[in-house]
């Protein structure tokens, strides 16, 4: 009892300082999208969405309707994307910033 008490006393101290900076990848995405739009530009890591909202894509995952997941490559200008953001809310400039964890293509530009 002694031995195990002592594995928990070590494990409780040092558990949170190697989980602390782990990547949850088993998240998913709320129902409701943080941001619905038409990509109007497509740049390196970035999306700007309806001319008015810049998304940073970087870290993003990005899937279609079927979860398939997607390359940057696959999402062109003119198509429609449901954008799910880090922030609760997007930064209040012109045009506004946000960064994007997960991006679901829904149309495709025609």
């Amino acid at each position: 009892m002694l031995y195990f008490t002592k594995i928990s006393t070590v494990l409780s101290y040092f558990l949170p300082f190697v989980t602390k900076n782990k990547k949850d990848d088993s998240w998913v995405p709320s129902l409701v999208p943080t941001l619905t739009g038409r990509v109007t530009k497509v740049e390196e890591q970035w999306l700007l969405i309806d001319h008015t909202v810049y998304i940073d894509i970087k870290e993003a995952k990005m899937f279609d309707q079927e979860h398939v997941s997607l390359k940057l490559t696959d999402i062109e200008e003119g198509d429609v994307v449901h954008i799910w953001t880090i922030e609760r809310n997007l930064i209040q400039t012109t045009p506004a910033l946000g960064t994007a964890s997960y991006v679901e293509l829904q149309e495709k530009e025609m």
